[in-house]
């Protein structure tokens, strides 16, 4: 009787380079995995720069009561540049979102 010897199959019918390819795909799952769980922190502390434009912002907010009508000129150019011209949308949520609405 002649075995089954000249095949490169498993017993269940499994190729072997795809248990290969299976074990890879998973230890790479697992290592992506630690390394989000354990890496660096993404997180970043506020940069001065952006510490600065809050407290900006926060002031034209509170004076204006989040109407760009009564921004002075210069701030208004400054936000239609730092809101893409969006900035009577920005500032009036901004002063809703923090109380300053009116």
């Amino acid at each position: 009787m002649a075995g089954n010897s000249g095949s490169s199959k498993l017993q269940g019918g499994v190729k072997l380079p795809a248990i290969i390819i299976g074990a890879v795909l998973l230890i790479g799952l697992l290592v992506m995995m630690g390394v989000r769980a354990f890496g660096p922190d993404t997180n970043q502390a506020p940069t001065s720069a952006g510490v600065a434009n809050d407290k900006w912002l926060d002031k034209i907010a509170k004076e204006s009561g989040g109407d760009l009508s009564k921004v002075a000129p210069e701030d208004v150019s400054k936000m239609q540049v730092t809101y893409f011209g969006h900035a009577d949308k920005a500032l009036m949520q901004y002063a809703k979102d923090h109380g300053y609405a009116k």
